[in-house]
């Protein structure tokens, strides 16, 4: 089960993220924290911290007599929400304080938890209870809720869901009450981060009018971080920084890659201050875009990574990753959406010049295949159907054969009897195959009259929708 919280990073940009836990901040010397766990069933206990999205083992100790584990350093521990972890045994506490005790059982852990020696888990500790009793009483009315007829009953539910959201109130102000009472400590930050935005009300007149509602919206947004400082590397040892990072990219920011970089500089100005902070808001942001899934996104991949990485604000990239991110930006900038495609030149099967620039039609289908793919073999004939469906709203194909073998090509043209425009390039006199970052096959790409790029990577059966909605957008 230990190996749950190890975590391998395994791509370019996960390589960043090697961090140092510990923080200058402290200058006790070092920790020693003991935790009774009484009728624990178990030898052997960790210690592990949050960091962003993952979590760490940070260190590991025996179950002594009488159920005590003790955990000792020689440095000392940061701020964040550090957890206590075994195959029974699973409860969250702070732990940057140098020494201090822990007393519970494993009946429940939070509410029988005895605090010596730690302010900041005196104070963490009434937030857990606090919170394990409100979330009790939650379950109640949601059970509740979910018994009842929405037909029927109404009113019923009406009356169930205004207590529900008092519940959130009571705890949103149980919060602010605990935090502003215990200023100066980690836990009345962490308290006051777990804040949202109150947004103003919407006048009764202005009920209907989406503009109020816009306007309630983009207020929520300007105070989104009101409460919570990016630039804390405290707040990043917790489970609240990353989730909060993708709510503003994925739910608060319009989905265009324009909208998108700003709120990237925006999100990376406010953790600029300090350095650990920086580095894991670039790292993730940059990978992030680098292997999403959503067309065009790689446009924000390599604007950060010529806005961050390629002029040094990436303090720790050494020159062979600068190196390798300077390749990749290389192999992506030619094929952006919205791009001018690049000039491809082919030769057709009588060894005829065929030019990319020179087929006329309102849509151009770029299709870079190997007639040894078996994937190919699956998805020409697919797109050899839609193409006869498609070709009345003028629609054309280019099959653009990856290999040089030409026997084979024209072998493969007669078996599936392909009458759109084939090329191939025989002499590797185009460089089709980098323009396009082709590194698998098949590949689509989708062009307009002025042989722009407004698609690719698109599957088959994503193609007839996407021009449909292409020319219903175009005619509007």
């Amino acid at each position: 089960m230990l190996n749950k919280f190890l975590i391998v990073f395994n791509s370019l940009i996960a390589l960043c993220l090697t961090l140092s836990v510990y923080s200058p901040l402290l200058a006790e010397n070092g920790y020693d924290i003991t935790i009774q766990i009484n009728n624990i069933k178990d030898t052997e206990v960790y210690l592990g911290y949050h960091f962003g999205d993952q979590k760490f083992v940070k260190d590991t100790a025996r179950v002594e007599a009488g159920d005590i584990i003790r955990f000792a350093g020689d440095e000392p521990l940061s701020d964040g929400i550090y957890f206590i972890y075994s195959a029974s045994v699973y409860f969250e506490l702070i732990a940057n304080e140098p020494k201090f005790k822990l007393e519970t059982d494993t009946v429940d852990f939070i509410r029988h938890m005895k605090v010596i020696g730690s302010r900041e888990n005196e104070i963490f500790n009434s937030f857990q209870r606090f919170m394990a009793d409100k979330q009790s009483e939650s379950k109640i009315l949601t059970d509740r809720m979910q018994a009842l007829d929405p037909q029927k009953d109404e009113a019923q539910l009406q009356e169930l869901r205004t207590q529900v959201l008092g519940i959130r109130d009571e705890i949103a102000e149980y919060q602010l009450k605990l935090s502003e009472e215990n200023k100066g400590t980690f836990t009345s930050r962490l308290l006051l981060a777990m804040q949202k935005p109150q947004m103003p009300d919407i006048p009764v007149e202005e009920t209907n009018d989406p503009e109020a509602k816009n306007r309630q919206f983009f207020y929520y947004k300007d105070h989104y971080f009101d409460n919570f400082d990016l630039s804390d590397p405290g707040l990043l040892k917790t489970p609240l920084y990353q989730p909060k990072l993708d709510d503003y990219v994925d739910n608060l920011t319009f989905k265009h890659p324009d909208s998108i970089k700003v709120s990237c500089d925006y999100l990376l100005s406010m953790s600029e201050p300090n350095q650990e902070t920086f580095r894991y808001v670039l790292v993730k942001l940059t990978n992030k875009y680098e292997t999403s899934k959503i067309m065009g996104m790689e446009e924000i991949f390599v604007y950060l990574a010529e806005n961050y990485y390629l002029t040094g604000k990436a303090y720790w990239a050494d020159e062979g990753l600068i190196e390798k991110f300077r390749t990749r930006v290389n192999e992506l900038k030619p094929n952006l959406i919205g791009s001018i495609a690049p000039e491809i030149v082919l030769v057709d099967s009588t060894m005829k010049q065929i030019q990319l620039s020179n087929i006329d039609s309102r849509f151009l289908i770029l299709y870079f295949f190997d007639p040894d793919c078996s994937h190919c073999k699956k998805v020409t004939p697919k797109l050899y159907q839609l193409y006869k469906e498609i070709k009345v709203k003028d629609v054309e194909v280019l099959a653009a054969c990856t290999v040089t073998d030409v026997d084979k090509w024209k072998k493969y043209i007669r078996s599936n009897d392909l009458s759109w425009v084939n090329g191939i390039d025989p002499y590797y006199r185009s460089n089709f195959r980098a323009d396009y970052d082709i590194k698998t096959t098949p590949m689509i790409y989708i062009l307009n009259k002025d042989k722009e790029i407004i698609g690719k990577r698109l599957g088959v059966d994503q193609i007839k929708d996407f021009i449909d909605r292409m020319i219903k957008f175009e005619d509007s």
